[in-house]
């Protein structure tokens, strides 16, 4: 089952705050998130993906 429009706006806020293409706040304002919380979603995201850099 695919993704509700809440949630993919949120996964696409997010992608596209990572890759730079949009502000953090814009990010948020996209996903209907506090700035509070859409930084904390990105920053688990950034950190997932930082950690798996050292994985083999």
């Amino acid at each position: 089952m695919g993704l509700g429009y809440s949630d993919f706006m949120k996964k696409k806020a997010k992608d596209d705050y990572i890759a730079g293409k949009i502000s953090l706040s814009k990010a948020a304002k996209i996903a209907n998130l506090t700035v509070w919380e859409m930084q904390s979603l990105a920053s688990f995201k950034v950190s997932a993906q930082a950690y798996s850099q050292f994985l083999p």
